[in-house]
């Protein structure tokens, strides 16, 4: 059965590491983004992970976050190795009646997620989990 564990951060603090009970998920060097989806019905926006080690402790790891509107994404048609990389992603601030803002009126936060190549995305969500 997989394990969802609810994850917090800092502002602009990077989401690419992820400390679970003491040990390190590195997404960036560790695991290749294997698919990312988004579904309408439960709102809920996926990005599913294969870890390029031998023998991992955790051979797929997903990033789930809920409640989800997207402002911006950019999907490039050809896919290289890159762009299954993960290169950052992080909790930002966004502009909305000419002032910056770390929350929305309703507690979404702003994310910001970017591969080597090819996808990035700018999106607004409530919660955000690691599933194991």
């Amino acid at each position: 059965m997989a394990r969802q564990i609810s994850i917090t951060s800092e502002l602009f603090q990077s989401l690419v590491e992820i400390d679970v009970n003491g040990f390190c998920i590195d997404l960036h060097n560790d695991y290749d983004c294997i698919s990312f989806t988004h579904s309408g019905e439960t709102n809920k926006f996926c990005l599913h992970f294969r870890s390029i080690k031998e023998n991992p402790q955790h051979p797929l790891v997903s990033l789930q976050f809920e409640q989800v509107r997207f402002h911006r994404i950019n999907a490039g048609l050809e896919t290289t190795p890159k762009s299954k990389t993960i290169d950052n992603i992080y909790r930002g601030r966004f502009e909305a009646g000419g002032n910056l803002h770390e929350f929305t009126e309703d507690g979404k936060s702003f994310y910001c997620l970017e591969f080597l190549e090819a996808y990035s995305f700018q999106f607004f969500a409530k919660v955000l989990m690691i599933v194991l």
